[in-house]
């Protein structure tokens, strides 16, 4: 049995089991000579429940985006939809930007991770992005389309010049909005957030320690 963990606490386990060992019946397609069967099996507690049983939760540490919904959802989310959860608080996602889409049907954006190649980190950060973005109905288009806002990952800031059409994008700052997003190795999560970089009068704006491993 090998335990599943989310932000270092524990929400189900992987169970590899003999089919042998069970009387239930299983799947013929999953009984394969000499070859264990692996099953998930989810620990699911109430906040409160993790609360008393661990002492504090995940669910206790200051979060990015304060409930939206009213406390009965909002717990219930926190179980049925881990990954949306799990992607605001890695990423720090700002609750007034999350508003701000939610509050435009559709708000097309892009993604800036030009690097080559790509890290699995990278990857997986881009892809916590779009699971965070999924909930708000937000559609992510390409590189090259019209959108609202540009999302660009602190890995690739020293591609950002090969984005296309990026003076016109800058120069239409009441109407497409960069921000940066990515986690920092090495530093307190305190310092990662998706935070702008072009705010509207300004030059480039250097984000707190997030241009030292770019530069």
């Amino acid at each position: 049995m090998q335990s599943i963990t989310l932000d270092d606490n524990v929400v189900g386990y992987t169970l590899f089991f003999h089919p042998s060992s069970f009387s239930f019946p299983i799947p013929p397609n999953f009984v394969q000579p000499g070859s264990l069967i692996a099953a998930i099996l989810p620990w699911f507690l109430t906040p409160q429940q993790m609360k008393n049983t661990m002492g504090s939760s995940w669910t206790d540490l200051p979060s990015p985006l304060p409930p939206l919904l009213e406390e009965k959802r909002w717990d219930l989310s926190l179980r049925a939809n881990p990954k949306f959860h799990h992607a605001l608080r890695a990423l720090s996602f700002p609750k007034e930007l999350y508003e701000f889409i939610s509050q435009r049907e559709k708000l097309p954006y892009i993604i800036w991770a030009e690097v080559n190649p790509i890290s699995k980190k990278m990857g997986m950060e881009v892809r916590l992005l779009d699971e965070a973005l999924k909930q708000t109905k937000a559609q992510r288009v390409p590189e090259s389309a019209q959108c609202r806002i540009v999302f660009v990952h602190l890995d690739a800031l020293k591609t950002l010049h090969r984005l296309p059409s990026l003076s016109q994008r800058r120069s239409q700052q009441h109407e497409v909005s960069f921000y940066m997003f990515g986690i920092q190795e090495g530093t307190s999560r305190r310092t990662w957030t998706v935070e702008e970089i072009y705010p509207c009068g300004s030059s480039f704006k250097q984000p707190s320690l997030a241009l030292f491993s770019s530069y």
